[in-house]
């Protein structure tokens, strides 16, 4: 009983203090990221799109690797059995991070190649649309809605993480 009283108290923290400068504190955490891609996408164009995102990857996983490699030194006792849910928390974090950064460089594409313009190449007796640059409208939204979903996992599971302890 006392650890859902304990639980039931940190959610209502969360929402009576804390959501608004949540939701705030997580856009400022995204935004640099966001921006980063963009600007990575309109200098480079589509072909390093994924080099662009993979930065964004690479960001956040320079911001979790200490915590993932010195678990059992920095983290406290009372959450060592809750390693793996951790783990999977931040290859989420990297995931969204990834996506966010993507979303970033094709609005910079965007902007400076706008729609796609493809090649047709036959390949193998199989003949293919390959972009060259630009990028959809359809493929934006669809890297938006991946992006909103990463992150939005993100922000759920960083509220629900503490109501598990």
């Amino acid at each position: 009983i006392e650890k859902e009283a304990a639980r039931r108290l940190i959610f209502q923290e969360l929402i009576k203090d804390g959501l608004n400068n949540y939701i705030v504190a997580t856009l400022i955490r995204l935004v640099p990221v966001l921006l980063v891609g963009l600007v990575l996408g309109f200098v480079f164009g589509r072909d390093d799109l994924f080099s662009a995102s993979l930065a964004g990857a690479f960001a956040a996983f320079l911001l979790t690797w200490p915590i993932m490699l010195m678990w059992d030194t920095v983290v406290q006792s009372t959450w060592h059995d809750k390693k793996l849910i951790f783990i999977a928390f931040y290859v989420v974090y990297i995931i969204s991070f990834f996506l966010t950064a993507r979303v970033g460089a094709m609005i910079g594409i965007r902007l400076r190649e706008g729609a796609p313009e493809r090649m047709t190449r036959t390949i193998d007796n199989e003949t293919r649309h390959i972009p060259l640059k630009g990028v959809s409208w359809g493929e934006l939204a669809a890297n938006v809605t991946l992006g909103l979903l990463a992150n939005g996992a993100v922000a759920a599971w960083n509220v629900v993480i503490p109501l598990s302890a």
